[in-house]
This record gives C-alpha cells, structure tokens and sequence, in this order.
C-alpha cells in the first residue's frame, strides 16, 4: 500500500519519520501544490493534479500533513472527492486504547495518548504528549489537538489554554 502525506512542510516531515517506524508502506509519496522539489526525503514530491493521474485510489490511503485546519478540511475533502481513502497514521510511541475508534486520515503523533472507549473524529492531528482521556465521543474532524501549554517548570498556563483552545476553534469554521 501507498501513503500519500498531503503537505511536505514540517509536519509532512515528521508524518513521514511515523511512517517509516511503522514499516506498513511500500512507498511513501508528498502531495503539495507549492512545492519547488520534486523529491523530498527519498519520496516523489507532485502536485495534487499530477499525483491523481499517476496513483489510483484502490492502492493508496493518505493523512493531511497540514495544521491549519481550513486548508487541512480543504485537501482532506479534495482527496476525498477523488475516490482516496484516508489512513490512520500512529507513532510507535503513542498509545491508542483497544477499544478506542480512530477515524481515517487521523495521525497520532510520539508519545500521544488516546484513552479508553474515545472516538476520534476523521482528519484529527493529535500532537505528540497529547492526551484524548477515555470516554471522550466528540472529538472532532479536523481538530487539531496539542498538549497543554506549560511554563518552564511544567505547570500548565490554563490562560494561554483558553486562549489557544478559542483561537483553534474559530480558525477552524
């Protein structure tokens, strides 16, 4: 199977170091419109137009590397409209409970935690050290979820998390 990361900034980077721990791709390719390489990390580098033309659908499955979530709901509904199927994409490190449900096109980066009987949208980003606690039933498509903001000496800054938390969620109407 082909995994297409749409995005090859910084986060379709570290998508790709996730995808190689988990040795569950043939090939592994970047979709990005503003790319000036064809070639990124060993990987093809197209465009969403020459990519479509070049794989089918049957043989990929792909995650949005992309965090702002107005473009990361755009190219996850592009690849949608084109027949593509999304995966689910966990770092080695990260805990995802049995019994929880992860929606496709979702990355579970190092170190995240998804906790018992949890359901995760699809096109979620849940950033490393993230915590989902158990029982959580609306976690929503294309949220982006991040570890609490904390000072240097750990204590979450509960302001900058209400802060981030209505940033995050008017950005993403």
């Amino acid at each position: 199977m082909i995994l297409a990361l749409y995005g090859a900034g910084a986060m379709g980077r570290e998508f790709k170091y996730m995808a190689d721990a988990s040795g569950n791709w043939e090939e592994i390719v970047f979709i990005d419109d503003n790319a000036r390489t064809e070639e990124l990390m060993g990987c093809r580098v197209l465009k969403f137009r020459s990519f479509s033309s070049v794989y089918t659908p049957e043989k990929v499955r792909f995650v949005v590397a992309i965090g702002e979530p107005r473009f990361r709901m755009e190219a996850f509904e592009r690849m949608k409209r084109a027949g593509d199927e999304g995966a689910v994409l966990c770092d080695p490190t990260a805990y995802v409970s049995p019994d929880a449900e992860v929606g496709e096109g979702t990355a579970v980066c190092r170190d995240a935690y998804v906790g018992s009987l949890c359901r995760v949208g699809r096109n979620v980003y849940i950033s490393a050290k993230a915590a989902v606690g158990h029982e959580v039933r609306n976690c929503f498509e294309t949220a982006v979820i991040a570890e609490f903001p904390k000072n240097e000496s750990g204590k979450i800054l509960y302001g900058k998390l209400q802060d981030m938390a209505e940033r995050i969620i008017s950005e993403g109407k």
